[in-house]
């Protein structure tokens, strides 16, 4: 009875510890107490969400390395908890998909947290929390707290900008970031292209060297095989170099036309003249 007691307080005490939740867990009622001069990483989600369930694992794993942190905050929040939190992240956070990280700082209700776009996986998100959660968090709803005399300088001038050029610029740097990306994408096909050829070509050098090297162990065997009376083959003092200038020539021009050809440069992004103002910034 006393081992059967032990194993089941053990038992108890492993579940208790493998339920432990390092995620912070919010409401609309604690969220600006608990994310107060804080930098956040928050999950807002739904409890029916199938992608919800699967971050959940890789969610914890992260969250346990930033618990008790003094500047950072790993935490989560259920939109479908009440109906005041599915108003806020629908109307206040335009939440309209689940799951959505966001991060950033949670000054003004969180109005200025940003979304985060990157791979869900654990490796993914711990390096990039790693870079920004310790640092305090600049955006134009903080900018005397949290931001350094250039940072202030650029928002300070783009406040001065009129609406429609403020529009402008940012199709401006939506274009050349789209083009850049175009060419990117681009660069990365070609670089598998001529990893495929090389891989290709690899492959049928080694076939052949293969099939010669098999062909001369035979005709060695045939030669040394004494019942071989009508195979012929030269005596050691007769034995000539091969002349392997004929193969090094073949060799040399397959390679030739292995060689894929280069992208033409017309395809390379042309430069784009970015409005002054925005530029400089």
């Amino acid at each position: 009875m006393k081992i059967v007691l032990v194993g089941t307080i053990s038992a108890i005490c492993f579940v208790a510890a493998a339920a432990k939740k390092y995620s912070v867990v919010l409401t609309k009622d604690n969220f600006e107490k608990k994310t107060k001069d804080k930098t956040v990483f928050l999950k807002f989600y739904t409890p029916g969400c199938d992608g919800c369930k699967e971050l959940d694992v890789e969610w914890e794993k992260l969250a346990a390395n930033w618990t008790g942190h003094d500047q950072a905050l790993v935490g989560e929040l259920d939109c479908a908890r009440n109906r005041a939190s599915k108003s806020w992240c629908k109307d206040d956070l335009r939440i309209d998909k689940f799951p959505v990280i966001l991060y950033g700082d949670t000054v003004e209700g969180g109005n200025w947290l940003r979304e985060y776009g990157r791979n869900r996986t654990f490796d993914i998100m711990f390096n990039f929390t790693n870079r920004t959660l310790p640092l305090p968090f600049c955006t134009p709803g903080n900018v005397e707290k949290n931001c350094d005399s250039i940072k202030s300088m650029e928002i300070m001038i783009m406040q001065k900008m009129s609406m429609d050029k403020i529009d402008k610029s940012i199709s401006q740097y939506e274009r050349v970031n789209g083009l850049h990306q175009d060419e990117f994408d681009r660069t990365v096909d070609y670089i598998k292209n001529i990893e495929e050829k090389v891989k290709t070509n690899q492959a049928l050098r080694v076939a052949r060297m293969k099939a010669n090297l098999r062909m001369l162990q035979e005709v060695k065997a045939a030669c040394l095989d004494p019942t071989w009376t009508n195979f012929s083959c030269p005596e050691k003092s007769d034995e000539t170099e091969v002349d392997d200038s004929t193969q090094e020539k073949a060799d040399a021009s397959e390679a030739e036309d292995s060689t894929p050809e280069k992208a033409d440069d017309n395809e390379t992004t042309a430069d784009l003249e970015i409005d002054d103002t925005t530029a400089e910034l």
